[in-house]
């Protein structure tokens, strides 16, 4: 989460002045590796086009439109150092990485994927992402 800071200019201090500062805007994000993947969770999460037949799946074709936009995305399964499990959950969100990923016959080919929050115009002041920790 990273927050974006003003604090006004005022001619005789030289630096930022206590009590003025103001958050002007924030964004978060989370990146993720997701290690099962399939073609319907590629054309949810990705904005590059797709389709399918009976006999083939395609992620980059067909038209490309409006960014796919993300409701409800919840990070489960993390724990801190002190084993308490926590949990990130982004109300509005678009994925920000592309689709990459390494492929090897050894070892299972994990999807990094990174979910950008977007603020909604219901609430524009309201940060949409949010960490829960258990107690």
């Amino acid at each position: 989460m990273t927050p974006e800071e003003y604090y006004p200019d005022f001619m005789q201090a030289r630096g930022p002045v206590s009590g003025t500062g103001k958050i002007i805007g924030i964004t978060g994000s989370v990146t993720v590796t997701m290690a099962e993947w399939n073609y319907t969770v590629l054309k949810t999460l990705f904005s590059v086009g797709y389709s399918s037949t009976a006999s083939s799946e395609t992620i980059g074709s067909g038209a490309i439109g409006t960014v796919t936009e993300l409701t409800n995305v919840i990070v489960t399964g993390v724990t801190r150092n002190d084993t308490k499990a926590f949990r990130v959950t982004i109300a509005k969100a678009r994925v920000t990485s592309p689709v990459a990923t390494t492929l090897s016959e050894k070892e299972v080919s994990g999807l990094e994927v990174t979910f950008e929050s977007l603020q909604t115009l219901a609430a524009p002041a309201t940060f949409s992402m949010w960490i829960d920790i258990a107690v």
